[in-house]
């Protein structure tokens, strides 16, 4: 009499992913399984469920254990490779004219951004013209609309420097200049 065919439980390939992304984390199998332990628990929003949502900051292997009706247990693991672009765009210029078009300078990133530290905008003469801190990026309601204790600033050259958190823990200075136009 021949033996039967093991289970089949697999957890696929690598996935790789770009930092900020969620991903629901799944298992292949013949069989239904009793119960599911992942591990470790980081970046998991559960570990004893079937589909868990993960959203790691850097890479990690998952292990999955299952255990079937007989109480068989069954392991297979995942790696996740996280890939981390850094994406922060600031605008060359703007033009605060009320006219609902470029009006505010901010800086704008992509979803692998956690919070800008810290935004400050100078004059040519190294004067102070704007701050901000701790900010969600892409926000334009919290950026400079060209104003200096309430007076509008002159058309020019300002330059900006920022500091910017990143989901992983990362934290990196830009610096650029922005033209104000009127």
């Amino acid at each position: 009499m021949p033996f039967p065919d093991p289970p089949f439980f697999d957890l696929g390939d690598d996935i790789f992913i770009d930092l900020g992304e969620t991903i629901i984390l799944s298992a292949q199998t013949d069989f239904t399984p009793a119960s599911y332990f992942w591990a470790p628990d980081s970046y998991l929003n559960c570990t004893d469920c079937e589909m868990p949502l993960a959203v790691p900051a850097n890479d990690i292997t998952y292990l999955l254990t299952i255990t079937d009706e007989n109480g068989c247990t069954f392991t297979d693991e995942v790696n996740v490779f996280v890939q981390k672009a850094r994406n922060v765009y600031a605008p060359s210029a703007f033009s605060p004219n009320n006219d609902a078009l470029n009006d505010e300078f901010t800086l704008f990133t992509g979803q692998q951004v956690s919070k800008i530290n810290n935004l400050l905008i100078f004059d040519r003469w190294g004067a102070l013209m704007f701050e901000q801190y701790n900010f969600e990026p892409n926000n334009l309601s919290i950026g400079w609309d060209g104003q200096h204790k309430g007076q509008m600033m002159n058309p020019g050259v300002y330059v900006w420097f920022a500091e910017v958190e990143f989901l992983d823990g990362q934290v990196e200075l830009y610096e650029g200049e922005v033209i104000l136009i009127r």
